[in-house]
């Protein structure tokens, strides 16, 4: 192996071991019985993502490219598709800690993702960073600020597009700071409960319609086996309010046929609509290829009741028609599974992102939200458990949020839609694949004629 291989390889373990060390964190509650994955957490996941600068490094080597151009499209192509294999696999996909992601603190130039999505910044980010380093003289120089000065105006004047509150409906989101080690402790659920229904006890704009919200599985029962708990924490609503709430959903009982949901509740209790989740998280709500190795999958992860895949995405409609997008957690950071053909007013993200702690987990996590707003220009209302909850609008900004670890409630208005869909919301991954397509061709074409230069001469 190449020495610049090997280095890249260290390169990419020291840059995901930094960023990921924090899924770790979600062991801390049964840490005795799990103690022995911690390592796997820490260092096995950054090891698999760090095999991407480590092939793409290698590959580039051994296609012996004679000019810094072709060098930078082949690493770049190498890396962009072996990003899009992370995000699309078997296991679920983790399309988490991307090059992409270190726009989003940049607002001008975070607006990119209205045009290529996450994916697509990934690859331009690579681009523009390989020819920095590979810059020789002023005028590749002046190309490159260029450049940056041509996307860092454009999204600044988009940025510059007001974005009016939708003051026909109010929304309330409710972050009730349970610690994931008091979350299921029996003694405790009831006190649960009644601390996220006196949340809905406050004051409202007359004649207003209101949407509550409890992040995901706030309710520890599920809710669909227990008419008298809905009626519970409905009561303080009004006709038109409407409640959504995180918790579980069996079919007829069965523990085998399990969802992660999100439940739409009327005033008097009335289960209107439900989602369940599509996408689960690997390992933590499911596990893969368990019916493949049962035995081995017992021995590691010891007795575990799977979650059921919810069939489709789905809009939830209030008692009032608002239409709203559901996604659980996980469900946020995955941009190109939203489908831009159903119509909906906002996206909803409930999350429980306490079984991380104070890390930078749901700091990436909300980061992520922020980023999947810009994309679709949608608001996005994100509720979590322990936070990072917020309001955030079409273009990524915030307009209101509560911080990791605070309880307390937000009580505003949502901004509208963009008045017109982002590119990537019209046609979604297709400019990226053009994009790598033509550059496929031109790495090709100038690698054929490069070869036969060097056979003349």
């Amino acid at each position: 192996m190449h020495k610049l291989t090997r280095s890249a390889w260290f390169l990419g373990m020291g840059y995901y071991v930094a960023g990921l060390y924090w899924i770790a964190c979600a062991l801390h509650v049964q840490i005795e019985q799990y103690w022995y994955l911690v390592p796997l957490a820490v260092l096995g996941i950054p090891a698999i993502c760090a095999l991407i600068p480590m092939v793409a490094t290698g590959l580039t080597l051994h296609g012996n490219f004679k000019k810094n151009s072709q060098k930078i499209i082949c690493f770049s192509l190498v890396w962009f598709t072996l990003e899009w294999i992370r995000g699309h696999n078997i296991f679920g996909g983790f399309p988490w800690l991307m090059l992409s992601d270190i726009w989003i603190a940049y607002l001008p130039f975070a607006q990119m993702y209205a045009v290529v999505g996450n994916y697509g910044l990934t690859l331009i980010t690579l681009l523009i960073i390989l020819s920095c380093a590979c810059c020789k003289n002023w005028r590749q120089a002046i190309i490159i600020i260029a450049a940056l000065a041509v996307w860092f105006t454009w999204g600044t004047l988009r940025l510059q597009q007001t974005t009016t509150l939708d003051t026909t409906h109010q929304v309330v989101l409710v972050q009730p700071n349970i610690k994931q080690v008091d979350k299921w402790q029996p003694h405790l659920l009831r006190q649960h409960v009644d601390q996220l229904t006196a949340a809905t006890d406050i004051k409202r704009a007359n004649n207003v319609p209101t949407v509550f919200i409890f992040p995901e599985s706030a309710i520890a029962y599920r809710l669909n086996q227990e008419p008298q708990l809905c009626r519970y924490i409905t009561q303080h609503l009004r006709a038109q309010d409407t409640l959504l709430a995180g918790s579980t959903r069996s079919v007829n009982g069965l523990i085998k046929q399990l969802y992660n949901s999100l439940y739409i509740l009327e005033a008097n209790g009335n289960i209107k609509d439900t989602y369940d989740k599509v996408h689960l998280t690997p390992f933590g709500e499911y596990i893969p290829l368990h019916s493949l190795f049962p035995d081995l999958i017992r021995i590691i992860m010891g007795q575990q009741t799977d979650f059921s895949f919810g069939q489709m995405h789905k809009v939830l409609r209030s008692v009032n028609s608002l239409t709203i997008l559901p996604l659980i957690c996980y469900e946020g950071i995955f941009f190109d599974e939203i489908h831009p053909q159903q119509k909906y007013d906002w996206i909803v993200n409930v999350t429980n992102d306490a079984w991380f702690l104070n890390s930078s987990g749901p700091q990436q996590h909300f980061a992520m939200i922020c980023a999947c707003a810009i994309t679709w220009g949608t608001p996005i209302v994100r509720v979590a458990n322990t936070g990072i909850s917020g309001i955030i609008d079409g273009h990524g900004r915030v307009v209101d949020q509560l911080g990791y670890g605070q309880q307390g409630v937000i009580v505003g208005h949502v901004p509208h839609k963009l008045k017109s869909k982002t590119l990537f919301a019209r046609y979604g991954n297709t400019i990226v694949f053009f994009i790598y397509g033509a550059l496929l061709v031109i790495l090709l074409i100038s690698h054929i004629v490069s070869k036969r230069r060097q056979v003349i001469s």
